[in-house]
């Protein structure tokens, strides 16, 4: 019979093993699971002499479980998934454990960490930080322009730029500094301007009326190469003669008008006398 012994008051159990034959059991560790700082080491009988594979016996043996302290570093390290850095935890089996300060991430709320920390050091872990993404806010002033509704969306999304704000006697120039993504903006959100350029009227007008061929504003110096001119006007009695100018290759820092030129046209009224005198036509 072998007696295993956890302690010198606290038996496991009993095994039978024949005689001249080696003895073995497994259960110390479970049996001291509950002690994480000490570390089965084997068995000893109690002169002190370890248990090994050569061992034999020959009568009743009672074996001692051997432990000794655990020395081993535990470690919790922290992911915090692009936010700023936590240092790892690290220490002996029940070391106290002080939860660190929170990460920051621009952009983003801290939302916990996807583990409880524990109170004390027992094994190693790997802490994930939980973060939910920030909404921020562009705001636009089209000075004076028409009116467009800010916009709330995500940190880090696209921004897609509004309908261009109409302002009358200008041209819209885009928007000064509009991001291509949501950043992080102040309080009250990011304030991005319209940029306006004074537009000049290029106007086809017909000169003898209100009537307007053609208008288009166009900032200083812009193309105008393509726009060429409307169709020939018309008008009862005359016969269009062209415009007064032609378009210039670029716009000038000025308004320009374009007026329709008419020849008048000549009719003839013939007199029938009926068998009278003759009377001679009128031409005019």
């Amino acid at each position: 019979t072998v007696n295993w012994m956890l302690d010198s008051n606290t038996e496991i159990n009993k095994t039978t093993v024949e005689y001249g034959a080696t003895p073995t059991h497994a259960d110390a560790v479970k049996q001291k699971d509950n002690y994480k700082e000490y570390r089965f080491t084997g068995w000893a009988d109690s002169s002190g002499n370890l248990l090994t594979s050569e061992t034999k016996i020959y009568g009743n043996t009672t074996y001692y479980a051997q432990f000794e302290a655990n020395d081993r570093i535990y470690t919790i390290s922290f992911d915090t998934g692009g936010g700023t850095a936590v240092d790892q935890i690290t220490g002996a089996y029940n070391t106290a454990v002080t939860a660190p300060a929170a990460p920051t991430r621009t952009g983003y709320t801290f939302a916990g960490w996807d583990t409880e920390i524990p109170e004390m050091l027992t094994e190693d872990l790997t802490i994930t930080a939980k973060w939910t993404v920030n909404q921020y806010t562009i705001t636009f002033d089209t000075a004076g322009g028409s009116t467009i509704a800010s916009i709330t969306q995500d940190y880090g999304t696209p921004v897609t730029a509004p309908v261009a704000p109409t302002k009358e006697g200008y041209i819209f120039g885009g928007w000064n500094s509009l991001p291509k993504t949501m950043p992080v903006t102040p309080e009250g959100g990011l304030i991005v301007s319209a940029i306006w350029n004074v537009g000049y009227t290029l106007s086809f007008v017909s000169g003898y009326n209100e009537q307007a061929y053609y208008r288009g504003i166009f900032a200083a110096g812009s193309d105008l190469s393509g726009i060429g001119t409307p169709a020939d006007p018309s008008r009862i009695g005359y016969t269009f003669a062209g415009w007064d100018k032609t378009v210039p290759n670029y716009m000038p820092a000025e308004n320009l008008t374009i007026t329709a030129q008419w020849k008048v046209n000549q009719y003839t009224i013939t007199f029938d006398t009926a068998g009278g005198s003759p009377i001679a036509s009128i031409t005019q």
